[in-house]
């Protein structure tokens, strides 16, 4: 099954070897279906996921909250979630 819409989230890992300490940043896809979202992982059909919200926390970074019955999960963005989020609550009120 295809995704209706996708948002591209990022991973941060910090990593330090020997004298030298770097960031890793990884992507990943969130995947909005009819039924559900799906991030790198887990899952949640879309009856436990209440609501998504923005918070834009630097110029270059964002924070990205799914609103589910296992509580609120932050996922980091580079982009503007607005369309994903949008997209969401069209879906969600039919469901």
């Amino acid at each position: 099954m295809k995704p209706i819409t996708t948002q591209v989230c990022i991973e941060v890992e910090q990593k330090i070897e020997y004298t030298k300490k770097y960031t890793v940043e990884r992507n990943f896809d969130m995947e909005l279906f009819n039924d559900k979202i799906r991030s790198r992982d887990k899952e949640f059909l879309l009856e436990h996921v209440f609501d998504i919200s923005y918070r834009q926390a630097t110029e270059k970074i964002g924070f990205l909250y799914l609103h589910t019955n296992q509580g609120v999960l932050p996922h980091l963005v580079k982009t503007n979630p607005t369309p994903f989020i949008d997209t969401f609550k069209k879906v969600k009120q039919f469901y």
